[in-house]
């Protein structure tokens, strides 16, 4: 009995011809821009809009999209604003995610300005001994 075994390619290796292709196809992708080139002009603020609900299932979202702001942001003297006007609850989620914005942006020596927070809300963070990690404004005229 005889076992079927790959035949071998044009190098003696089975599967080199898809693995050629591969490498061909790799070679004319263009490369990633070198360190240095396309780097964009830093800010001195940047809004967020927070979610409806800050929490559990929101939470992922809203930290990347604020971690990727705060990047954009002057070290030292860039302020990340989060616009909280529309939002309605903050749990333990969203808590913890503010606290870990404000020890990145801590790091980088932004600050963040919570604007528009309910008062419920605000108590919220001050029963939590967090009021004091945040600058506050007032909601602006829509």
């Amino acid at each position: 009995m005889t076992t079927s075994q790959p035949l071998p390619s044009e190098n003696g290796i089975p599967g080199a011809p898809e693995m050629r292709g591969e490498m061909d196809r790799l070679k004319t992708a263009d490369p990633p821009p070198k360190s240095g080139y396309h780097q964009k002009q830093k800010q001195s603020e940047c809004v967020i809009i927070a979610p409806k609900q800050l929490g559990l299932f929101s939470r992922a979202e809203f930290r990347q999209e604020a971690v990727g702001l705060l990047d954009q942001l002057i070290p030292g003297l860039g302020r990340l604003v989060v616009d909280f006007r529309n939002t309605l609850d903050v749990d333990s989620a969203g808590l913890n995610t503010l606290a870990v914005l404000h020890r990145i942006a801590s790091h980088m020596r932004i600050s963040i300005v919570l604007m528009g927070m309910r008062d419920d809300l605000r108590a919220l963070l001050a029963i939590t001994k967090m009021e004091d990690m945040f600058l506050w404004q007032d909601a602006e005229p829509s």
